[in-house]
């Protein structure tokens, strides 16, 4: 790890982005959003923060591989970015890491807690740097409205579990939070001291990274989410609204039962462990996972 031999020192961090139409949000918010916050934060290492599509414009930088570049990226192309001095970090996100491209790069981000423990396990020989997945920079901090205990569920609907099910009953509202560009559904944060969160698994799934915990965390609000290993490496395993079972009965009563339990001890416990993901989450901690894997090749 480190600068190689004659390499020249690096000061430009370099987010590479792909065309994958798929993956336009994580475009903006693991390349422009990190960006931004590697411009605001790490000034004084002189580090010059830039997001760009063009591999060939990097050289003698800290390239980090945004998972839109990695859709469609070969390892011959960090094997070139390399040639012309390129440190390079794969920032795969909640995609497979791909096993050859895993070998080939210098280091890794990891968005979320499990995927830092599985790189360091797999890769021992390679870094990985907690980044984990901030909360959309345009969020207000601190906008829910506590009175009282209101479900939302802010994503897309095929991620989510029992959603149909759930606004049907009048238990949860949901919005479509998919349009990374249309932020209408961000007017609506400061109605809801809940956040829904318990996902519909995928084949293609990877490591998820707990962005609706950083989501609800950013807005004051509480979550309701399946307790697995993420989830209580973010919140600690005593939070109170984690899901031992995801079946239909168990998440309605559960939400039930936080309506009526709404401002008791078990809110309080929730809103203080969210408190303490809104720090962790927060733009200055994650300009610090930033400013040690920039460091560490420089």
């Amino acid at each position: 790890m480190g600068r190689r031999t004659g390499a020249a020192v690096k000061t430009d961090l370099v987010f590479l982005t792909g065309d994958h139409p798929s993956f336009l949000g994580s475009k903006f918010l693991r390349a422009r959003q990190l960006c931004a916050i590697a411009q605001k934060f790490l000034d004084g290492l002189g580090v010059k923060a830039r997001a760009s599509s063009k591999p060939k414009t990097a050289s003698d930088a800290v390239v980090v591989l945004n998972k839109s570049f990695l859709a469609v990226a070969s390892p011959e192309q960090v094997v070139a970015l390399q040639a012309r001095g390129n440190a390079v970090l794969a920032d795969f996100v909640d995609r497979p890491a791909d096993g050859y491209m895993c070998r080939v790069v210098d280091g890794f981000l990891a968005s979320s807690y499990a995927q830092e423990r599985s790189l360091r396990e797999a890769f021992p020989d390679k870094p990985t740097f907690l980044v984990l997945h901030h909360a959309d920079l345009r969020i207000p901090l601190g906008c829910a409205d506590n009175a009282a205990a209101r479900f939302g569920y802010f994503g897309k609907a095929y991620n989510a579990l029992h959603l149909d099910g759930l606004a049907s009953d009048g238990l949860c509202d949901p919005f479509d939070a998919g349009q990374f560009d249309a932020p209408d559904w961000m007017s609506r944060l400061p109605d809801y001291s809940a956040h829904y969160a318990v996902r519909a698994r995928h084949a293609f799934d990877g490591f998820k990274p707990f962005t609706k915990g950083a989501v609800a965390a950013k807005c004051g609000a509480v979550v309701l989410a399946e307790r697995d290993e993420e989830t209580v490496l973010s919140l600690g395993a005593d939070y109170p609204f984690l899901l031992s079972s995801t079946a239909y009965e168990d998440v309605r009563d559960a939400i039930v039962q936080m309506k009526e339990g709404h401002g008791g001890p078990e809110w309080g416990a929730a809103r203080a462990a969210m408190l303490d993901l809104r720090q962790r989450t927060k733009p200055a901690r994650i300009a610090e996972g930033l400013a040690e894997a920039f460091t560490a090749f420089r």
